[in-house]
């Protein structure tokens, strides 16, 4: 009987283990998501900026 209480301790413990591993992945699926779409808006103000440069050397 006391076996068996261990081994649902221990499955408990396990199943609490994964949902953890499994929300940091989402966290960080998230994380990462967010962080490709700022350096991509960096990007495109970039190239905006040097567009908007070269058409005011143009009108200079």
């Amino acid at each position: 009987m006391c076996k068996g209480i261990a081994i649902v301790m221990e499955n408990a413990q396990i199943f609490k283990s994964n949902i953890h591993n499994s929300d940091m992945a989402s966290e960080m699926v998230g994380y990462t998501r967010n962080q490709i779409l700022s350096h991509a808006g960096v990007a495109i103000v970039a190239q905006a900026n040097v567009q908007t440069q070269s058409v005011l050397q143009l009108l200079a």
